[in-house]
């Protein structure tokens, strides 16, 4: 039912739902600087999964050329090998990313149509789950270059 029963009716012609500004429990200006921000989000989700994707491809077979390059060149499959370990998990921290930027752009969708309380604590807690997985992420490769330095510095 309408909040204004004076008003014109109108026909859902999509089959989808459509905004619910008034419906809700959130005020309008909550969801649109949410959705201002959704498809940025979703591109760099994107972004990301391509990001990743590519890194373990390259990672998948540059293994396999390592194993036959190695036997060839002394010394450097250890280096090689290290390289393509950390290719793998760069691409598999770039898809985590991507998965929990694309699960907020999908919250903030939800709440664009529901305009609830709920979707937009679901928003804010993806949100929230994003920058803490990445300043823990950034912690851990500030700490390993700070290991590095060190060992490099060390065996100087």
């Amino acid at each position: 039912m309408a909040d204004n029963p004076y008003e014109a009716p109108s026909a859902n012609l999509s089959g989808n739902e459509t905004f619910a500004a008034h419906t809700g429990g959130v005020t309008q200006g909550v969801v649109e600087q949410l959705r201002r921000t959704k498809g940025w989000t979703r591109f760099i989700s994107v972004l990301c999964f391509i990001f990743g994707g590519l890194l373990l491809v390259v990672a998948i077979f540059g293994g396999s050329q390592l194993s036959t390059m190695s036997r060839s060149v002394r010394g450097m499959g250890g280096i090689l090998g290290l390289l393509m370990l950390i290719y793998g998990v760069i691409g598999v921290l770039q898809l985590v990313f991507g998965v929990k930027l694309g699960g907020f752009s999908s919250a903030v969708q939800r709440l664009m149509y529901s305009a609830q309380e709920r979707d937009l604590e679901d928003a804010l807690d993806r949100q929230r789950s994003f920058w803490v997985f990445a300043g823990v992420t950034m912690l851990i490769f500030l700490i390993l270059g700070i290991v590095g330095m060190v060992a490099a510095f060390s065996l100087r």
